[in-house]
């Protein structure tokens, strides 16, 4: 058995700990006519406890695993934060347009440029691109938000579709398609899924 982990008595351990004990003879106390004050000496260890890494008193442990949380949190809260901003389309000169054109017709209801709306109005659609141009431009000075979307036919030539506002529900669009045909050139103008 190793000498650190062998059994002490109560008389080794007391040695050990504050040295050797001599008690103080019974006539000694009597004669003197004040006690001397008591000093109350606090148990020292015979070696001192080292401190284990793991250990931290006091409720400090939880403080700065709590900070740490929170630091990493915050970096990544910024972190997300920059990926998104870095994502965010910038307006064109076009949308920029719409956006300060003022119409000539009451549109309240026809909307433009979200992404997140299903629904639009489909007006024409033209062979040629200068056409298509054309007409949404008359349509824009009326104060509809057209926009053209080139496609394919089936023969493999080009067709230009011209739309009018995008729209996130059916009855939107239905208010805005009752207003457009009040157009001349609108009359077969109709609601469809992009």
């Amino acid at each position: 058995m190793p000498k650190e982990l062998e059994k002490l008595s109560e008389k080794e351990i007391q040695q050990r700990l504050y040295g050797q004990y001599s008690p103080a003879k019974k006539e000694e106390i009597k004669t003197e006519q004040k006690p001397p004050p008591k000093v109350v000496q606090k148990p020292q260890p015979a070696e001192p406890k080292k401190k284990s890494p793991q250990k931290i008193e006091n409720g400090s442990g939880m403080k700065i695993l709590w900070n740490f949380a929170l630091g990493i949190s915050t970096i990544l809260l910024i972190g997300l934060l920059i990926v998104f901003l870095e994502n965010v389309p910038q307006p064109t000169q076009s949308s920029k347009k719409l956006i300060h054109q003022k119409p000539s017709v009451s549109t309240s209801k026809i909307t433009s440029v979200p992404m997140h709306r299903p629904y639009t109005i489909q007006v024409m659609v033209y062979e040629s691109k200068e056409g298509a141009e054309i007409s949404a431009g008359d349509l824009k000075k009326r104060g509809f938000p057209a926009y053209i979307k080139q496609s394919t036919m089936v023969s493999g030539k080009p067709q230009f579709r011209i739309y009018v506002g995008e729209f996130t529900t059916q009855e939107e669009a239905k208010s805005s398609l009752a207003m457009l045909k009040t157009q001349p050139s609108c009359q077969e103008s109709f609601i469809r899924k992009k």
